[in-house]
């Protein structure tokens, strides 16, 4: 808890400092909706060694950029996958007249991200901001085996350095890349097998809230050594008018995590994407 306490105080203060230094100066706000096709690749030995994918067109995001003296992202990323292995069966069950077919396990991913940075390098159209970038990833899944099923959890929020660039073709075209790796994460995962003495304890009171505060009390301070990542979003908008941009934007997000057991999971997201500027 303590480090916890330290960490966000120092986000804080770093964050204050930053904007302390911004001077007046027109204002540059945008906000943008983004739909889009993904497709993610996921092992989790805590569950099984299998290799689960899938394709998905439940990918949306929204996003509030603001650049003045310094810049600023927040961005709320959401996808739903339902990947299986091999194909689907019929199965008997005792005291059931008709027969039960799998259903496919379900991968829901939650990101809220805010990113702070202040420009580095601006070259005729080319700049670069350095900065940090605050993450929140809930990440809830049901594993279904036949007529039972295994609930799990992955929650890590933390600290990553955040690098954004951006290059002006011409008054109406240009490009967007934003870099993350994180630097620190607070990790709370389900345990080995899915659940065990404390998983039965945070969900005594059958209350799903309370349960996700029970799970986030649990995490565990980890740095790169067992938490490891990399998040690109590479993107080109073409201007309209003064105020709307349409864009197309492509989203790879690694996440690595080796306690209790090794989790790998790797998600290429393809979006489309219109941008308002106010």
């Amino acid at each position: 808890m303590k480090h916890r306490i330290f960490a966000l105080c120092g986000l804080i203060f770093i964050t204050m400092t930053m904007m302390a230094q911004e001077q007046e100066e027109a204002r540059v706000n945008s906000f943008g909706l983004s739909w889009g096709m993904g497709h993610v690749k996921r092992q989790d030995l805590s569950f099984s060694p299998m290799i689960h994918q899938d394709w998905s067109a439940l990918n949306f995001a929204l996003s509030y950029e603001r650049s003045k003296k310094l810049e600023q992202e927040a961005l709320v990323r959401f996808s739903h996958y339902a990947p299986q292995v091999g194909e689907p069966y019929e199965f008997d069950l005792y005291f059931n007249t008709e027969k039960l077919s799998t259903y496919p396990h379900t991968f829901t991913q939650l990101d809220v991200n805010y990113a702070l940075g202040k420009n580095i390098v601006e070259r005729g159209n080319f700049n670069l901001a350095l900065g940090g970038k605050a993450r929140i990833r809930l990440w809830p899944s049901n594993y279904m085996w036949g007529d039972n099923g295994s609930f799990g959890y992955y929650i890590s929020n933390g600290l990553d350095a955040w690098l954004k660039m951006g290059y002006k073709l011409n008054d109406k075209n240009h490009l967007r890349a934003h870099v993350g790796l994180p630097i620190f994460s607070f990790v709370s995962r389900s345990p080995y097998m899915s659940q065990n003495d404390e998983y039965f304890a945070d969900n005594l009171e059958h209350n799903d809230v309370k349960s996700l505060m029970n799970f986030l009390k649990r995490s565990e301070l980890q740095s790169w050594g067992l938490s490891q990542g990399v998040d690109l979003d590479l993107a080109y908008f073409h201007a309209f008018s003064a105020r709307w941009e349409l864009g197309a934007s492509y989203w790879l997000s690694m996440n690595f995590n080796q306690a209790p057991t090794p989790l790998a999971s790797t998600e290429h997201t393809f979006f489309i994407s219109t941008m308002l500027k106010f």
